[in-house]
């Protein structure tokens, strides 16, 4: 990269294309390191200087100034740009339990009279997650004629890529392939036909306001959508997706990503991933009932009217087995419980309570924990579920310093590098939000943890 570091480019136009960036795509190229625009420039350059690809094509002696010219006059040549800062990074059941929670929800919402469960994916990248979320509904026991997933990207190669559905191994990360689903080819699998009509693809460019049409969701799939955003963008995003959301309907969002920091009507249900769409009056979707269970293979549902919010319970069907969901090779690991004989584990305890909604609880089982624990003694973990019960408290002064706290004991910690830099960000401190998320990227680099 020392040849990239030498180039000069001229500040005006440089900053005239990162304001392109933004105001096309929402982009804040910061979010990927700041490497990764001068490394898509020179790739780039480099393609344009070697070959004819139907429009102006750059003289083999040209300048980085003049390819910098070029991609800012040329639509064409910026779209090719962006497309080289796309992050692809997606996999089958990805996040399971998240793509369980889908399952779960537009199961209750077909028993509770929604003909059909519509689903957004947003940004569906190569398209593993929308593919897995239509495994995941099927195996649950739905039809593939009770739902339809909407699955968007910028990236028009992404979402070509995804119509055709043809993967290599390394995108089921080692697990057995759901013969059911997908089926083997000499280069890794392929998605079979039945499953393609359950799945609409196409290409959207998120901060545009009516990207998403007159399209109304019960669930959202938008995880790791807000990191990458400007300030701006990220506003812009949320005020589409709740214009394009059904009342209470269910957000997914990425590890730490902070919904509610940018938009009031996105409630927390579950620490920092599940989201609701705020009730409103105009709620036209058919009432749950009171109480009800059934039995859809072997899988036990129920589904209860707390007040105003749905408390849906299933138990996970034999279907869902470890020959098809589970790695071929590496045993699931067993659930977090607290043993009768053992001393109680109140962190673990708070955890699971924070996981489940249940704040106060986690709150009371986070207190006795400190009771029990000197500060010094506590992990960089305790500090980043302080954090999280603070913010949901409002108490943001004291979720800064937790998270602080969290840094300094775990600098490699992704989840709190990403909530303390929107928290930043959110307070009107854009360089030390960059700052962060620099330190972000050299970590995911390096593969460091998620806490």
């Amino acid at each position: 990269m020392d040849k990239v570091a030498n180039h000069v480019w001229t500040n005006n136009t440089r900053q005239h294309l990162e304001q392109l960036l933004e105001k096309r795509t929402g982009l804040d190229w910061r979010s990927l390191g700041e490497s990764a625009l001068e490394q898509a420039l020179e790739s780039r350059r480099a393609i344009c200087q070697a070959s004819d690809h139907g429009h102006s094509v750059l003289q083999q002696e040209s300048s980085p100034q003049e390819y910098l010219d070029f991609v800012c006059q040329d639509r064409n040549e910026f779209d090719a740009l962006v497309d080289t800062l796309s992050v692809p990074e997606s996999w089958f059941f990805r996040d399971e339990e998240q793509l369980k929670a889908v399952a779960n929800e537009a199961l209750a919402l077909a028993r509770a009279g929604i003909s059909c469960v519509r689903i957004l994916c947003l940004p569906c990248a190569r398209g593993e997650e929308a593919y897995s979320i239509a495994m995941m509904l099927l195996e649950a026991g739905l039809s593939a004629g009770q739902f339809q997933i909407e699955a968007f990207d910028l990236n028009e190669r992404f979402v070509m890529a995804a119509r055709r559905g043809e993967y290599s191994l390394w995108s089921l990360r080692g697990r057995e392939v759901p013969e059911l689903y997908l089926q083997r080819t000499a280069g890794g699998v392929r998605i079979r036909g039945d499953l393609l009509p359950a799945i609409q693809f196409a290409t959207a460019n998120a901060v545009q306001p009516q990207c998403l049409g007159a399209n109304r969701y019960h669930i959202a799939c938008t995880r790791n959508m807000l990191i990458y955003l400007s300030a701006d963008a990220k506003k812009r995003w949320l005020s589409t997706l709740k214009s394009a959301l059904e009342s209470n309907a269910l957000v997914i969002a990425g590890h730490a990503e902070t919904l509610n920091l940018f938009d009031a009507d996105f409630v927390p249900q579950s620490g920092q991933v599940y989201y609701r769409r705020a009730e409103t009056p105009t709620r036209s979707a058919p009432p749950i009932a009171a109480q009800f269970s059934t039995r859809l293979g072997a899988a036990q549902v129920e589904v209860m009217q707390v007040g105003a919010q749905r408390v849906v319970n299933v138990k996970e069907p034999e279907r869902f087995s470890p020959a098809v969901f589970q790695p071929a090779t590496v045993a699931k690991p067993a659930a977090l419980s607290v043993l009768p004989s053992a001393p109680r584990n109140y962190l673990a305890e708070a955890v699971a309570e924070a996981d489940r909604g249940e704040l106060s609880n986690a709150e009371r089982a986070f207190e006795r924990y400190c009771q029990e624990t000197n500060s010094a003694d506590r992990p960089a973990s305790a500090y980043y579920l302080e954090a999280l019960l603070l913010s949901q408290r409002d108490n943001r002064r004291g979720a800064r310093q937790a998270l602080e706290t969290t840094l300094y004991l775990q600098r490699d910690h992704q989840d709190a590098l990403v909530l303390l830099s929107c928290m930043l960000e959110n307070d009107g401190d854009i360089a030390g939000a960059r700052r962060l998320r620099d330190r972000l990227a050299r970590v995911q680099q390096r593969g460091g943890a998620h806490g």
